[in-house]
């Protein structure tokens, strides 16, 4: 009898173990909505007063988790505030993408259309009087898949804030 009861507790324990292992070995729960090319898995971000162009300029990077499609967009906006609702005057994106406008008139964005690569990069370039400059930006990226939002970088929806003069270690995804 204690022989049984012996190999029951054993039979148990792999059981749990083997259920714990399972549910451990799991992936996190997807945090975008269509194909893989759409996921932003890394990226970063620089700003300098006085980029190639000798203007102030704004350069960024996505990565996605497989190689673009053309059938999605890729989109960087970069505002004026964390707000999300103003673009910066005198500023324009130099990547030749489509140009996305707020309601001013400012350019806010810019869509890329994927180049079957997993790095796709944003160059925003502001152009206005000197020493008007903004010292501070917002941005964020955003995958869009048939006309909704697959992905956001950050994932929250918000945005990241960069100051003049800094790169590095945003981590988008």
């Amino acid at each position: 009898m204690k022989r049984i009861f012996t190999i029951v507790a054993v039979a148990s324990a792999l059981t749990a173990m083997t259920a714990l292992q399972a549910s451990a070995a799991k992936p996190s729960p997807k945090d975008y909505q269509g194909p893989s090319c759409s996921n932003i898995v890394d990226g970063d971000a620089g700003y300098v007063s006085s980029g190639p162009s000798g203007r102030p300029t704004f350069s960024a990077y996505l990565m996605t988790d497989a190689p673009s499609c053309t059938s999605v967009s890729y989109v960087m906006y970069v505002y004026s505030d964390s707000s999300q609702t103003s673009g910066v005057p005198n500023s324009i994106f130099t990547d030749g993408g489509t140009l996305i406008y707020d309601a001013q008139g400012n350019v806010v964005g810019e869509a890329l259309a994927g180049n079957n690569t997993n790095r796709l990069d944003f160059t925003w370039v502001y152009y206005g009087p000197t020493g008007s400059e903004p010292t501070n930006l917002a941005f964020r990226a955003v995958t869009i898949v048939g006309g909704h939002t697959s992905d956001l970088a950050p994932d929250d929806g918000g945005t990241y804030s960069i100051v003049e003069n800094a790169s590095g270690g945003f981590g988008m995804h």
